[in-house]
């Protein structure tokens, strides 16, 4: 597949499926993805705004050891972040909290960036083989 050919959707699999196996064997976090990219019927997002869905969410959540979150926002390339995502993000700065956006065409660059990151929190050690 061809860089540009890779979707959010495909890259955000592949982050999530390396770190699965990088929070199994290291033990120094955990995380959690969001769900509001999900298309939903009128009624369904009534509900999911009821059950505490917020548009513009960051898509992934890395919770790290002493009460330390990592905010991330993953988009292919080319694509943008929207009205609502950046409204949403500056609603958690003003918190204290960052929304790191990470771009990538594949998976595996979007995988450095979020092992870069990691790195620099010091919840890993090291550099995988790419």
């Amino acid at each position: 597949m061809t860089a540009s050919a890779y979707t959010e959707d495909q890259i955000q699999e592949g982050v999530v499926s390396w770190l699965m196996g990088l929070e199994a064997v290291t033990r120094t976090f955990t995380f959690a993805a969001d769900m509001n990219a999900a298309k939903r019927s009128p009624g369904a997002a009534v509900w999911a705004r009821k059950q505490g869905m917020v548009s513009g969410e960051p898509d992934l959540r890395i919770y790290l050891k002493a009460g330390r979150l990592l905010l991330i926002e993953l988009k292919a390339k080319k694509t943008i972040v929207s009205d609502t995502q950046e409204a949403r993000h500056a609603k958690l700065a003003d918190l204290g909290h960052t929304v790191a956006i990470v771009r990538a065409e594949t998976p595996n660059h979007a995988i450095n960036q979020i092992e870069a990151l990691l790195i620099d929190a010091g919840s890993i050690t090291g550099r995988r083989a790419a």
